[in-house]
């Protein structure tokens, strides 16, 4: 369904809007301090599901550095072996950072209200962020696009294991670094206030399957289903929180594939002038109808439904019809959950 651009919703996004001057961000308190406690995450590679370590207190940044001699940037056919001696040497101050960062953060957090750790998980997942990025950019040569060492064991790949990384296929030959499974619900989930606690336990959960690679969802659609109503008992329990707006946003975007689908994973086809749903997609809306009737979700499946029968579209120019009704559908979504026009 290339006749309209879906953006991956960034689902990790949040904006802080309390101090923090341990993690260097004094902007004034906002959020709630609840005492509500999500279910803890499970453990992954045998790791207590949070800890924090012995500390020090330097700086944990390290910034942008010129590009060195020995830097492997070879093509995608090239059979040259990196050089990984060197590759390690250029990467491991930037894992010392972000160990050193974990470590701070971890025993600072003892003694910060939620407003205060909220604040702190913003700053530290931005430094985080660049950390890891930095390091990608060293080491893309070998792991990125279509990269034939990703899955090589070297000194680099053990430096990030030992860093708590791990090298990420997304699909389509692409890789990406990012943490293990919930290393910032291990670390920030005691500490956070219910709303972002909350918020934070389910992009982790989300984050541990691909959601979509090479055009198409690499979910069943009833997970696809829960995703878009979890969203919504958020956004129904949390309506005034700081991370709503990006909330709502991840609604939408569940809800839109759950409906429409995408390129490789369509929902619907077109026969007869009429669009007509796939046996897959109708026994799961049926399911999701049966689970949570009194849903959001429901009433929007239903009314979807409803009109998807009752469309008629012309053979040869059924897109700009279809456009119509999937911008319809979607309006209604965004009205329904209150998001600002």
């Amino acid at each position: 369904m290339t006749h309209f651009t879906k953006t991956i919703i960034p689902l990790l996004c949040l904006v802080a809007t309390t101090g923090c001057s341990s993690c260097g961000n004094e902007r004034p308190p906002r959020y709630a301090t609840e005492t509500a406690m999500a279910e803890p995450a499970p453990a992954e590679d045998d790791e207590a599901w949070w800890s924090a370590d012995e500390v020090t207190d330097d700086e944990e940044y390290v910034g942008d550095a010129e590009e060195e001699e020995g830097y492997y940037d070879a093509g995608d056919d090239s059979d040259e072996r990196p050089d990984f001696p060197r590759l390690y040497a250029r990467s491991k101050p930037v894992a010392d950072a972000i160990v050193k960062l974990r470590e701070e953060t971890a025993s600072r957090l003892k003694t910060m209200s939620p407003a205060e750790a909220d604040a702190c998980y913003k700053t530290y997942r931005d430094r985080q962020e660049q950390n890891v990025e930095k390091l990608f950019d060293i080491n893309a040569g070998w792991m990125g696009v279509y990269g034939e060492w990703a899955g090589s064991s070297n000194v680099v790949s053990k430096l990030f294991r030992d860093t708590g990384l791990k090298i990420w296929g997304i699909g389509e030959g692409y890789n990406e670094l990012k943490f293990r499974n919930y290393h910032y619900w291990n670390l920030f989930g005691p500490y956070l206030s219910p709303a972002l606690r909350n918020f934070l336990k389910i992009i982790e959960d989300e984050s541990v399957k691909l959601y979509s690679a090479d055009a198409g969802i690499c979910l069943t659609w009833d997970e696809v289903g829960e995703r878009v109503v979890r969203w919504e008992k958020y956004i129904d329990k949390y309506p005034d929180s700081a991370p709503i707006d990006q909330a709502r946003e991840n609604y939408i975007f569940y809800l839109r594939d759950y409906l429409f689908g995408e390129d490789n994973t369509p929902t619907f086809y077109f026969e007869d002038g009429k669009l007509k749903i796939y046996d897959e997609s109708h026994r799961s809306y049926q399911a999701l109808l049966k689970k949570y009737p009194d849903s959001i979700t429901a009433r929007l499946l239903e009314t979807f439904l409803k009109e998807a029968r009752n469309q008629k579209f012309n053979s040869d120019d059924k897109y700009p019809f279809f456009d119509e009704f999937y911008k319809r559908v979607i309006d209604m979504a965004e009205t329904a959950i209150g998001m600002p026009g």
